[in-house]
């Protein structure tokens, strides 16, 4: 019960969840559709045609990204990224402007990494312009029968609670596999940097350290503490001291697409260390910056804060909004209740962020209000959505609604 209770539902998960090493990883194969996707990006790459690995604009994204551009260029493939602008686009789905940019580029093949899975009519809209999609995700699925290869965890075939980029790692491992006949030892010699950049979405998605996680994590400290890389060693160049993951995780975080790069992944990937200590030196005093701004924020939102409902719900406006993952998570662990915090888009569209402790589903939440919000996605401990402005003075009585429904909650983290 208690192994179930925590996404040990299949029986092939119980070696790696009990000796956590990347050699008991489970076959990426057993994963639906991973094996027909892999074929098809064999095929685009056999006619020289163009890939676009799509990513979420955060770091489980950002290093999803970075094994997969990676995993492709390595077999040979015609490849480059997009990750959508958090501050204009949005950034969880396959939007207009980003298809446009594929379409300009003659793309083929959309790749996405930790989004899509619910994209049902984006994809068709791809489709519909000479586009295949393969996504690739961790989120939960609300779709019932996709009409485009999915490639997710929650399918079976892995730990259920994957991160993002481990999603994409283990397709990498796959393609790689097919393509180029590697095995996973092959990948710890040639790509150990994988292991790193799959890490650091494990540790920044806050996903469950335990069964395939753990054993993907224990593997990138192994590699972390044994090899020098071009962004750790401009960390050092700078600091003067070597960094941890969570310190680079902090330098990835503040990362954001400028024009058609993203500054995290091109830290990441890149070979150049004087490239690596530009993009490195103006991270981290962006990150400061936004540690000293957000811990501000969190004191502005606390004053808000009513304790008098089964859970926080707090407007952060525009000023919060960049924030709002951070403020959500603790408010959760201050009060212990499920924290909902709203914030503004430039196109003065409502989003917001949820936090909850296990025991709460905040998909189910999302579900029961559906019919007010535009899009909504995520874990059942964290997701999130938007909604247009017009449809706020009926939250709180729809979330009001669910709660008396829902009644008392036990929650494992009091």
């Amino acid at each position: 019960k208690l192994l179930v209770e925590n996404g040990i539902n299949d029986e092939i998960l119980l070696e790696v969840t009990f000796n956590p090493s990347v050699e008991n990883l489970v076959p990426p194969e057993l994963i639906p559709d991973v094996e027909n996707s892999a074929k098809l990006v064999a095929k685009v790459i056999g006619r020289k045609e163009n890939i676009l690995v799509w990513g979420h604009d955060d770091t489980d994204g950002i290093g999803g990204v970075a094994v997969l551009v990676d995993a492709i260029k390595e077999c040979g493939g015609r490849v480059f990224y997009y990750i959508p602008d958090k501050r204009t686009e949005g950034g969880h789905t396959i939007n207009d402007e980003g298809l446009n940019y594929a379409i300009s580029n003659d793309v083929k093949l959309i790749i996405t990494v930790d989004c899509c899975s619910n994209a049902t009519e984006e994809i068709e809209n791809a489709h519909s312009k000479g586009i295949e999609v393969i996504v690739t995700d961790h989120h939960e699925i609300l779709v019932n029968e996709p009409n485009y290869p999915l490639i997710n965890p929650k399918r079976g075939g892995a730990y259920p609670y994957l991160s993002g980029s481990a999603v994409a790692f283990k397709f990498a491992w796959y393609l790689l596999k097919l393509m180029k006949h590697w095995t996973l030892e092959d990948i710890i010699n040639e790509k150990p940097q994988y292991f790193v950049w799959t890490a650091l979405g494990i540790i920044a998605d806050r996903v469950p350290i335990f069964s395939e996680n753990r054993a993907i994590f224990l593997k990138a400290e192994e590699i972390f503490l044994s090899y020098t890389f071009p962004f750790t060693k401009a960390y050092e160049n700078i600091k003067g001291r070597k960094p941890t993951l969570y310190d680079i995780i902090n330098v990835v975080n503040s990362s954001k697409t400028e024009g058609r790069r993203h500054e995290g992944v091109e830290l990441l990937m890149t070979e150049d260390i004087n490239f690596a200590e530009e993009i490195t030196s103006r991270l981290i005093t962006l990150s400061d910056l936004w540690f000293k701004e957000s811990e501000a924020e969190l004191e502005r939102v606390l004053s808000k804060v009513s304790t008098s409902r089964p859970y926080i719900l707090v407007d952060a406006g525009k000023r919060g909004t960049p924030y709002l993952g951070f403020l959500a998570g603790r408010l959760k662990d201050r009060f212990r209740l499920p924290a909902i915090v709203l914030g503004r888009r430039t196109d003065g569209k409502v989003i917001g962020e949820i936090r909850a402790p296990k025991g709460f589903d905040t998909i189910n939440l999302l579900n029961y209000i559906s019919w007010m919000l535009i899009d909504y996605g995520g874990h059942k401990l964290a997701s999130g959505f938007s909604m247009d402005e017009a449809f706020l003075p009926s939250l709180v009585e729809e979330l009001d609604s669910y709660f008396s429904e829902l009644g008392e909650i036990d929650y494992f983290e009091k």
